[in-house]
């Protein structure tokens, strides 16, 4: 088994893309998320996806990224890293 601790660790670039295309393939529409160290709570990369309708603001606050919120990765980067 192959662990990857974060966005960062040299092994995303083998598993990024595969990641996203599964993530848009079983929920088209998601939001998707990573999270910057050493905002993850969890010691290895995951992937985040919400689909909508949001239940809670916070949520989507928290996952959807954006401008400013420095606890998160842009999904689509993985495969570039």
């Amino acid at each position: 088994r192959l662990h990857v601790q974060n966005y960062k660790s040299p092994e995303v670039s083998q598993i990024g893309a595969h990641l996203l295309r599964v993530a848009r393939q079983l929920a088209p529409g998601a939001v998707l998320s990573v999270h910057r160290p050493p905002f993850n709570s969890v010691d290895h990369l995951h992937l985040h996806v919400l689909v909508p309708p949001f239940q809670n603001a916070l949520k989507r606050f928290k996952h959807q990224p954006g401008f400013l919120k420095f606890w998160l990765v842009d999904p689509t980067t993985l495969s570039e890293v």
